[in-house]
C-alpha cells in the first residue's frame, strides 16, 4: 500500500513540475471574408465539416485598413511554439456587397480589382517553414461573366504559379469546385510564407474569401509533455500491478 502512494505523489509531482500556461483554443481553419459591410451568417464555406473549429476574419469598408491591413492567425492549429503568424491584405482594397442569390454566405460581398497584370495579393507570414496547408480561394461576383486568374506562391521565390481562371455565372448556387472556387494545396517557403493572388482576366478580378487549413492531415497532434509523461507513468505502474497479481497467483511449492 505504501509503495502504491509513493506512486501517486510521484505523479503529483511531475504534474506540477510540467504544468504551464495552456495555449489558447486553437483553429482548424481561418477564413478571410471581404464584403463592403455585410458580416456572413455562414463562413464554413465549402469545408463542411462541424468537427473542424473554423474562426471569421471579416474585412468590410470601415475596417480594412485597421493594423495595416492585416491580422494575427497564431491560433491556426499546428503551429510551431513562438510563431506569430498573420493573414495581409494591405491597405489599398475596392470593396462591394455581392451576389444575392448566395446571401448569408462567404459569396456574398467581395474584393475586386480592374487590373489585368499584377492584381492583388492576399499573403500568410509567420506559418511553419517548408509546410503543407491547403487553400480555398473564392471568386463569385454579381456580374456574369467576370474571370478572375487565381495564383499562389510557390517556393523560397515566391513566384506566382497559375491555379486557374474562375468565371462568374450568376446561376451557380452553393460551393461549386473548380466554378466558384479552387482547392489549393501548397507548402511555405523558407521563411513561412504563403499567398494568394486575384487578377482581372476579363471584367473584373473577384475575390470574395480564402480560408487557410493548416498542415497534413496526415500528421497526428504529438502529445504534451505531460501527457506523454502520465502516459508512461500509467504503462509502469500497470506493469507493477500485473506483475504483483501473477506472482498471488503463483501456486507456493515445498521443497522438503
Amino acid at each position: 500500500m505504501q509503495f502504491i502512494k509513493n506512486i501517486f505523489l510521484f505523479v503529483f509531482f511531475v504534474l506540477a513540475l510540467l504544468h504551464s500556461p495552456q495555449r489558447a483554443l486553437a483553429s482548424d481553419v481561418i477564413t478571410i471574408s471581404f464584403s463592403n459591410s455585410l458580416l456572413p451568417g455562414s463562413f464554413l464555406g465549402a469545408i463542411n465539416d462541424p468537427a473542424l473549429t473554423n474562426r471569421l476574419v471579416n474585412v468590410t469598408n470601415s475596417n480594412y485598413k485597421a493594423n495595416n491591413g492585416s491580422s494575427t492567425i497564431s491560433d491556426l492549429v499546428g503551429l510551431a511554439t513562438g510563431n506569430t503568424a498573420k493573414v495581409t491584405w494591405g491597405t489599398s482594397l475596392t470593396l462591394t456587397n455581392g451576389l444575392s442569390a448566395n446571401s448569408n454566405t462567404i459569396l456574398e460581398g467581395y474584393s475586386y480589382t480592374t487590373s489585368s497584370g499584377s492584381g492583388k495579393t492576399v499573403s500568410f507570414s509567420g506559418l511553419n517553414t517548408n509546410s503543407k496547408y491547403t487553400l480555398y480561394v473564392y471568386s463569385q461576383s454579381s456580374t456574369p461573366g467576370d474571370k478572375t486568374n487565381i495564383k499562389y506562391s510557390n517556393g523560397s521565390n515566391k513566384t506566382d504559379q497559375l491555379a486557374g481562371t474562375l468565371t462568374t455565372n450568376t446561376a451557380t448556387t452553393g460551393y461549386v469546385i473548380n466554378q466558384n472556387y479552387f482547392e489549393i494545396t501548397a507548402f511555405s517557403d523558407a521563411t513561412g510564407y504563403l499567398a494568394v493572388n486575384y487578377s482581372k482576366l476579363s471584367g473584373s478580378g473577384v475575390l470574395d474569401a480564402v480560408q487557410i487549413k493548416s498542415g497534413d492531415p496526415a500528421l497526428a497532434p504529438v502529445p504534451e509533455p505531460s501527457t506523454a509523461v502520465l502516459m508512461g507513468i500509467g504503462g509502469i505502474f500497470a506493469g507493477i500491478v500485473w506483475r504483483k497479481k501473477q506472482n498471488q497467483l503463483t501456486p507456493f511449492t515445498n521443497i522438503e
